[in-house]
């Protein structure tokens, strides 16, 4: 499937998903993108890149759930808890540590860190599953420039991951201590340093081939439109104008197979392949 197909469906789902506002919708976005990622990506640095902003939405729920019950403002409902409370000086008279912690408290926290776990997860998804080379391909002439500076900004992360994963990898071989706080300066030196040699071999090779010295760019377009995109890219759209208006007329319970089935739709026309580079 085309690139941006994956990029198109991803962040309409995600979006049609916010729509619904049913925590129940998000949690199973949320699954259907791990589950597509697990059976439709590469293993390339950008598609590797979804466990670390699947540990990245986990670690804010965690965090975010933390702070909510030991630190914040007190909402009235049922009390699901009691903790021993702290008590603040008048000019901190809004902020309370321990007490209370009501249902309606949590359940305000839960769909904060779902809203948030489910755009980080979308973009993830999108990162994995498509190849941002490809994507570069297809850009207009006159976003050329302006795409090829959002792709180099969004290999960073993987680029910097599997420096890490190597330099980690190495330190185990050599019977080294683990990764820790005290130590973590011997592992971000070499990291960085193999980036900085990574961004200089990248200018150096853009520069040998002319990169820039034309103001006409040629286009090249390595993938194109199929039917199947075009049906993906349709049926993503229909969920994110229709979803609200889908739980209105049908019913909650009715719109949760549809809304799975036309999710899971890139699943069950696709086979897996490898990206191209």
């Amino acid at each position: 499937m085309n690139s941006a197909t994956w990029w198109i469906w991803s962040i309409a789902l995600a979006a049609a998903a916010l729509r619904g506002g049913e925590n129940l919708i998000l949690i199973i976005t949320i699954l259907i993108f791990i589950f597509i990622v697990a059976k439709r990506g590469t293993d390339t640095l950008w598609g590797r890149s979804f466990n670390f902003a699947l540990q990245i939405a986990i670690s804010a729920m965690v965090i975010r759930f933390i702070f909510a019950v030991i630190i914040g403002t007190y909402l009235p409902g049922n009390v699901v808890f009691t903790l021993p409370q702290l008590q603040m000086p008048q000019w901190l008279a809004g902020v309370r540590i321990g007490g209370e912690v009501t249902e309606q408290r949590l359940l305000s926290v839960l769909d904060e860190s779902l809203t948030f776990a489910l755009i980080v997860i979308a973009f993830g998804a999108a990162t994995a599953l498509s190849s941002p080379i490809q994507i570069i391909k297809m850009m207009s002439k006159r976003l050329y420039l302006f795409g090829v500076t959002l792709i180099i900004a969004f290999s960073v992360l993987p680029q910097i991951l599997a420096s890490y994963q190597r330099v980690k990898m190495a330190r185990k071989f050599r019977g080294e201590a683990k990764i820790n706080l005290r130590n973590f300066n011997k592992v971000l030196t070499p990291v960085l340093e193999e980036s900085l040699e990574r961004a200089i071999d990248l200018s150096a090779a853009m520069e040998s081939r002319g990169f820039g010295y034309s103001k006409k760019p040629t286009s090249y377009r390595a993938e194109s439109f199929t039917f199947v995109d075009y049906l993906v890219v349709a049926l993503s759209i229909y969920l994110l104008i229709f979803l609200p208006t889908l739980i209105s007329t049908v019913g909650f319970s009715l719109v949760i197979p549809i809304f799975t089935l036309f999710a899971m739709v890139p699943l069950l026309l696709t086979k897996p392949m490898a990206v191209k580079i």
